[in-house]
């Protein structure tokens, strides 16, 4: 029995390499060891939260704007490999489909407008909001029906 022809298949993955953030209030900045940072793939390689792998082996999927690869992967835990599809997304950004989840990231474009808001801080919306900036009523009825005539006021 003959073996099959093995053949080389050209992949274009250039097209996923670049800062990745998965909303827009998150800087466009890789930083190793932080929950804040950018995903970053560059190079066959892609680095995240405390983990860092080898992309290899790439398979064009067919008609769908994707390739799927092997991953060698180095971690805080030790080393493992995946398998994940990387997805071209409709406007531009990227769909990662590893272990059963799928991530959505947008792309951090270089020439990104100046001024342009990158962090809910930079708009005035802090982490977290103190309960005393709630409204709160002034009538101490309980259960009253407002009126017209009831008046809020924010707490000081």
């Amino acid at each position: 029995m003959a073996a099959a022809p093995a053949f080389a298949q050209e992949v274009n993955v250039s097209v996923f390499e670049g800062l990745w953030r998965a909303s827009p209030t998150q800087q466009c900045v890789y930083e190793a060891n932080s929950l804040e940072s950018a995903l970053r793939i560059a190079d066959s390689r892609i680095d995240g939260v405390d983990t860092t792998c080898r992309m290899t082996n790439p398979f064009d999927v067919r008609d769908m704007d994707a390739v799927l690869f092997d991953l060698v992967c180095e971690s805080v835990e030790g080393e493992f490999t995946e398998r994940a599809m990387f997805v071209q997304a409709a406007d531009g950004g990227l769909i990662v489909v590893w272990s059963g989840y799928a991530y959505k990231y947008e792309r951090c474009d270089a020439d990104a407008a100046e001024g342009t808001v990158v962090t809910s801080d930079q708009v005035g919306i802090p982490d977290q909001v103190e309960p005393s900036n709630a409204p709160v009523s002034t009538d101490s009825t309980p259960d009253a029906e407002p009126s017209d005539t009831d008046s809020t006021k924010l707490a000081d």
